[in-house]
């Protein structure tokens, strides 16, 4: 659970640094987040959650630094998908959480919607914190669905409204 709490404050520390310098370059550091990433790897192998999703994520990742322009790019994440499907039949939240992160994979094809930072951005976090509950109902017809509705969806949709 520390290393969870560790990752939200470095995730925050990570966003607050991007925000800012986004706005004053209008560019990012591309390597930014991998220390994000590798910190959740580490929580993934320490608290022995399943390898196969551990190893995805970090392909996912890593796919972010090919040319967005190539073919490559989505044949690439195609790729990733058909073999999470594989791996993770079996943990259908993993696999559910492999499927997002294609599809906001695929959204960096050609920066047309999202430049590839706020990809990257994405795919971090949502590879973070998948298993990271909401804290608390904001109503109490949500009690339910936020006890199972991870962090990293509204984190997912608040980069996603912010980048637009």
């Amino acid at each position: 659970m520390i290393l969870l709490f560790i990752s939200f404050v470095l995730a925050a520390v990570i966003l607050l640094f991007t925000s800012y310098t986004d706005i004053r370059k209008r560019t990012i550091n591309s390597y930014i987040f991998i220390p994000l990433v590798a910190l959740a790897a580490i929580n993934y192998a320490y608290t022995g959650q399943d390898y196969s999703f551990l190893a995805i994520g970090i392909v996912f990742f890593a796919g972010t630094f090919i040319n967005t322009d190539l073919y490559l790019y989505p044949a690439f994440g195609l790729a990733v998908l058909v073999a999470s499907i594989l791996l993770l039949i079996h943990d259908p939240v993993f696999l559910t959480a492999s499927i997002m992160m294609f599809i906001i994979y695929e959204l960096g094809f050609t920066e047309r919607l999202f430049g590839i930072g706020d990809i990257k951005a994405m795919i971090a976090l949502f590879y973070t914190f998948v298993q990271f509950p909401f804290l608390w109902a904001f109503t109490a017809r949500q009690s339910f669905i936020l006890t199972i509705l991870p962090l990293s969806f509204a984190m997912l949709i608040n980069i996603a409204l912010v980048s637009l």
